[in-house]
Protein backbone atom coordinates (compact mmCIF):
# COMPACT_ATOMS: atom_id res chain seq x y z
CA UNK A 1 0.00 0.00 0.00
CA UNK A 2 1.07 3.29 -0.68
CA UNK A 3 2.14 5.04 2.36
CA UNK A 4 0.38 7.79 0.86
CA UNK A 5 -3.34 5.88 2.49
CA UNK A 6 -3.75 4.29 5.74
CA UNK A 7 -7.40 2.61 6.52
CA UNK A 8 -8.61 3.43 9.66
CA UNK A 9 -12.31 0.83 9.58
CA UNK A 10 -13.02 -1.97 7.31
CA UNK A 11 -16.61 -3.81 6.86
CA UNK A 12 -16.74 -6.46 4.50
CA UNK A 13 -18.78 -9.00 3.63
CA UNK A 14 -18.69 -11.73 0.39
CA UNK A 15 -20.11 -9.43 -1.77
CA UNK A 16 -19.15 -5.57 -0.50
CA UNK A 17 -16.43 -3.80 1.17
CA UNK A 18 -16.86 -0.25 3.32
CA UNK A 19 -13.69 1.33 4.41
CA UNK A 20 -12.31 4.59 5.54
CA UNK A 21 -9.37 5.82 4.34
CA UNK A 22 -6.97 8.58 5.50
CA UNK A 23 -4.56 10.49 3.15
CA UNK A 24 -1.73 11.13 5.60
CA UNK A 25 0.33 13.85 3.16
CA UNK A 26 -2.21 16.00 3.51
CA UNK A 27 -1.55 17.63 6.97
CA UNK A 28 -3.12 20.82 6.62
CA UNK A 29 -5.91 19.63 3.92
CA UNK A 30 -9.89 19.91 5.40
CA UNK A 31 -11.26 17.01 6.68
CA UNK A 32 -12.75 16.23 3.16
CA UNK A 33 -9.26 15.84 1.67
CA UNK A 34 -8.12 13.81 3.86
CA UNK A 35 -10.78 11.53 4.96
CA UNK A 36 -12.48 9.55 2.08
CA UNK A 37 -15.26 6.33 2.72
CA UNK A 38 -15.24 3.79 -0.01
CA UNK A 39 -17.44 1.14 -1.47
CA UNK A 40 -15.86 -1.93 -3.14
CA UNK A 41 -18.14 -4.17 -5.09
CA UNK A 42 -16.82 -7.17 -5.20
CA UNK A 43 -19.26 -8.61 -7.87
CA UNK A 44 -17.79 -6.30 -10.55
CA UNK A 45 -15.16 -4.72 -8.90
CA UNK A 46 -16.45 -1.43 -9.04
CA UNK A 47 -14.92 1.73 -6.66
CA UNK A 48 -17.46 4.20 -5.39
CA UNK A 49 -16.67 7.06 -2.99
CA UNK A 50 -19.19 7.41 -0.35
CA UNK A 51 -20.45 11.21 0.08
CA UNK A 52 -20.44 11.56 3.85
CA UNK A 53 -23.26 13.49 5.92
CA UNK A 54 -22.35 13.34 9.50
CA UNK A 55 -21.53 10.98 12.04
CA UNK A 56 -22.15 10.10 15.47
CA UNK A 57 -20.12 7.27 18.17
CA UNK A 58 -20.92 5.87 21.45
CA UNK A 59 -18.64 3.67 23.53
CA UNK A 60 -20.47 0.77 21.46
CA UNK A 61 -21.58 2.14 18.04
CA UNK A 62 -20.19 4.10 15.20
CA UNK A 63 -22.69 5.60 12.79
CA UNK A 64 -22.25 7.03 9.56
CA UNK A 65 -24.66 8.84 6.98
CA UNK A 66 -23.82 9.07 3.64
CA UNK A 67 -26.00 10.21 0.22
CA UNK A 68 -25.93 6.93 -0.46
CA UNK A 69 -27.52 5.22 2.89
CA UNK A 70 -26.36 4.62 6.85
CA UNK A 71 -23.60 2.39 7.94
CA UNK A 72 -24.17 1.05 11.42
CA UNK A 73 -21.37 -1.20 12.91
CA UNK A 74 -19.48 -1.89 15.95
CA UNK A 75 -16.16 -3.96 17.02
CA UNK A 76 -17.36 -7.00 15.35
CA UNK A 77 -19.85 -6.29 12.59
CA UNK A 78 -21.89 -3.54 10.69
CA UNK A 79 -24.92 -3.24 7.89
CA UNK A 80 -25.28 -0.74 5.58
CA UNK A 81 -28.63 0.23 4.26
CA UNK A 82 -28.88 2.51 1.55
CA UNK A 83 -31.48 2.46 -1.59
CA UNK A 84 -32.77 -1.17 -2.28
CA UNK A 85 -29.10 -2.36 -0.99
CA UNK A 86 -29.04 -3.93 2.68
CA UNK A 87 -25.63 -5.43 3.23
CA UNK A 88 -24.37 -7.53 6.80
CA UNK A 89 -20.65 -6.46 7.33
CA UNK A 90 -18.02 -7.85 9.20
CA UNK A 91 -15.69 -5.73 10.93
CA UNK A 92 -12.10 -6.57 9.57
CA UNK A 93 -10.46 -3.11 11.03
CA UNK A 94 -7.00 -3.73 11.66
CA UNK A 95 -6.52 -6.52 8.84
CA UNK A 96 -4.98 -5.56 5.40
CA UNK A 97 -6.89 -5.58 2.12
CA UNK A 98 -5.78 -7.26 -0.48
CA UNK A 99 -3.38 -6.37 -2.79
CA UNK A 100 -5.74 -6.26 -5.92
CA UNK A 101 -8.47 -4.38 -3.45
CA UNK A 102 -6.14 -2.23 -2.45
CA UNK A 103 -4.47 -1.27 -5.63
CA UNK A 104 -7.84 -0.41 -7.05
CA UNK A 105 -9.12 1.71 -4.02
CA UNK A 106 -5.65 3.53 -3.99
CA UNK A 107 -5.77 4.27 -7.88
CA UNK A 108 -9.69 5.36 -7.42
CA UNK A 109 -8.66 8.29 -4.64
CA UNK A 110 -5.40 9.36 -6.50
CA UNK A 111 -7.90 9.95 -10.00
CA UNK A 112 -9.98 12.10 -7.43
CA UNK A 113 -7.28 14.26 -6.15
Amino acid sequence: MSSVYQILFLLENEEALICEVKRTDLVDAPKDKKYHWVFYDKTDSSVQKLSFVSMNSSDDIQERSFKQGELKFNASEGIFEGGDKCFILQNHSGISLSKIVLDKVCCYLDQLC
